[in-house]
């Protein structure tokens, strides 16, 4: 059952635009899917001494890739593989795992900044030549695909090609640090959330709330924002995911999961 979220915004039309699942994932790449993306994934598919760094969904919702901390890729469902950082030889610790809006290829940010491009993900710049204060921890594409934001622990954001620069968390006195980033819809803002469930807005970025908000304690894994509607998810360690602003709520983790805490959180409509 589909359960809309409880800001009364406008709604999406039905077909491939509509936000069709998510998946909530564990260190060693432990999948549990809602919605398309099915229940059928739970083997894990990375050694114990590996760390899942992130995962994207393909287009269709029936497929992602995952990556390691290491640089490793692993595909699922209709995913192809395009290559991997470790192949290339990148050592520093990857940090996020995101795809250009065709679907089609995939860029990888590392800890020092760096972007790596597989597939259709054309390179727009990184900041591996720079001095950073603060490790990067994710990355959003613009709607185009012709430019990324890349943000870092502390809240820092930088901006390249025509990803507009909004503003940052740096200086926000952040009680806990930044993990993850949405852009909206129309390229023209987005949303930082950090690791106590808190979420910081600008530009365009409307405050649906947050995890805190709705009385989810423990860490946050990640906030992932739609494409097609004025939203975004966020979901906890433990395995529940909060729908805000026009995106659908599809379910959170059974109680009785034996892999927890999560580590990592991918939804269908980033794409």
């Amino acid at each position: 059952m589909v359960i809309n979220a409880t800001w009364a915004g406008y709604h999406q039309a039905s077909g491939p635009a509509s936000e069709m699942g998510y998946a909530l994932v564990g260190a060693q790449g432990e999948m549990f899917g809602f919605g398309s993306l099915g229940t059928g994934w739970t083997n894990p598919v990375f050694d114990e001494g590996e760390r899942i760094a992130g995962l994207v969904c393909t287009p269709s919702g029936r497929g992602c890739w995952l990556v390691s901390a290491n640089g490793t890729v692993v595909c699922r469902g209709d995913a192809p593989y395009l290559g991997s950082p470790r192949e290339i030889g990148v050592t520093v610790p990857v940090a996020s795992l995101v795809a250009p809006p065709d679907g089609l290829g995939y860029y990888v940010a590392v800890e020092d900044g760096g972007v790596y491009t597989f597939g259709s993900a054309g390179f727009h710049g990184s900041l591996s030549s720079q001095d950073l204060n603060q490790p990067i921890v994710d990355m959003a594409v613009s709607p185009l695909g012709n430019g990324y934001w890349l943000v870092a622990a502390d809240g820092g954001v930088f901006n390249f090609d025509d990803a507009p620069y909004c503003g940052s968390g740096a200086d926000a006195k952040l009680t806990s640090p930044v993990i993850s980033m949405g852009a909206t819809p129309t390229g023209q803002g987005y949303w930082l959330a950090t690791r106590d469930g808190q979420v910081l807005s600008f530009g365009d970025a409307v405050d649906f709330g947050c995890l805190a908000d709705v009385g989810v304690e423990g860490p946050a894994v990640g906030l992932r924002s739609s494409r097609h509607v004025f939203g975004y998810w966020m979901a906890s360690a433990e395995g529940v995911v909060r729908a805000f602003g026009d995106t659908y709520f599809l379910g959170c983790a059974p109680p009785a999961t034996l892999v927890p805490p999560f580590v990592a959180f991918g939804a269908t409509g980033v794409v």
